[in-house]
């Protein structure tokens, strides 16, 4: 795998949506051109493998007569000269909406504790045949997959998602 630019119309090079430069286009474009015998195309945009900086300049020129932009594979895009400019980060406020939209937003509805085979307290065993006791079950953690702490015999306390766990309730 290498690294690529992209003659782009998306906005980011990557998007599955937004406009495509057609086949048709490209090869109308590149008829007569050597110097565009490296690039290709792909899924609407036309790539290259570790452009030289002649070669990202002619890129730049070619995009700029198919209203296209040229961008990296990290979403650097590239101008006039070739140099790569970084991609556009967020302002401040836009990061701060963002947090406080992640703060906000309501959690996975938890599991069902009915669904589980015992409650605390009770004695359980596991699949190599250990035996302890259940000493907390939270059906909110770890993002509503929930949590069972389990206390073994020997001492040992392990703790495993609700939704995945392996013990089974023997009677006391």
């Amino acid at each position: 795998m290498g690294y690529d630019t992209h003659i782009t119309r998306r906005k980011a090079w990557s998007d599955a949506d937004g406009p495509h430069i057609t086949e048709q286009e490209w090869r109308a474009h590149t008829e007569g051109d050597p110097e565009l015998a490296s690039l290709y195309w792909d899924d609407g945009n036309i790539s290259a493998k570790y452009p030289d900086p002649a070669l990202l300049r002619k890129m730049v020129s070619v995009a700029g007569t198919l209203a296209a932009t040229v961008q990296g594979d990290d979403g650097e895009f590239y101008d006039a000269e070739g140099n790569p400019t970084p991609a556009p980060q967020p302002r401040l406020f836009t990061r701060l909406a963002s947090w406080v939209r992640n703060l906000v937003s309501s959690a996975p509805e938890p599991i069902d504790p009915s669904s589980l085979p015992f409650k605390v307290g009770d004695r359980v065993c596991d699949d190599l045949g250990n035996f302890g006791r259940v000493i907390e079950i939270d059906v909110r953690a770890d993002h509503g997959l929930g949590r069972i702490t389990v206390k073994y015999e020997d001492g040992r306390t392990l703790t495993f998602a609700a939704v995945a766990h392996w013990w089974k309730r023997v009677d006391a």
